[in-house]
């Protein structure tokens, strides 16, 4: 490997993932095919994470659901995750990712023009928190009231600005991104 100053932080940061998290990292700099059936699954040096290997936990917690309801899911996920996680609480937020957006879009999301509509929108805010604060389907405890309430807010927004209607139109087959 060159010792250049990239190298050098890249060593020392696969080097620290492997020991605490027991990650394994595999150097690919410019011999890495693109695509989905690329090494890793990235569109192109831009993505900066893998989505390979979350989408697949998705699809194996959630079978039979569509591929843009997986894709969702991740963003979903992304806002709801964060640092220091135990497994066991990454796995309950994959599920916590989907359940309530299915939820949502059987029902309130399906009100024309909800977002107009002041008591629609809390409605749905109010959705998504008592999913978010609920023992038994929600985040794990390790959430103090503050993070419920700003991954409540974070999660309101995506839907509030993915899902104009139902079905969503970034979210539809072949424009998910």
């Amino acid at each position: 490997m060159l010792c250049t100053e990239d190298a050098l932080v890249q060593q020392t940061t696969a080097a620290y993932l492997e020991q605490e998290l027991d990650w394994e990292s595999v150097y690919v700099c410019n011999n890495e095919d693109f695509g989905p059936e690329g090494l890793w699954g990235r569109e192109s040096d831009r993505e900066v994470v893998s989505t390979r290997t979350p989408r697949t936990k998705i699809e194996e917690v959630n079978p039979g659901l569509p591929v843009t309801a997986h894709e969702e899911s991740l963003a979903v996920f992304d806002l709801l995750k964060k640092p220091d996680l135990t497994p066991g609480e990454i796995r309950r937020i994959k599920g916590v990712a989907v359940d309530p957006l299915e939820t949502l879009k059987a029902e309130k999301l399906r009100i024309n023009h909800w977002r107009d509509k002041e008591s629609t929108r809390d409605a749905v805010r109010l959705r998504i928190q008592d999913y978010l604060r609920s023992e038994g389907t929600g985040l794990p405890e390790t959430y103090s009231e503050a993070e419920v309430r700003d991954k409540t807010d974070a999660v309101f927004v995506h839907v509030f600005r993915a899902h104009p209607m139902v079905p969503s139109p970034y979210y539809a087959a072949g424009m998910a991104s």
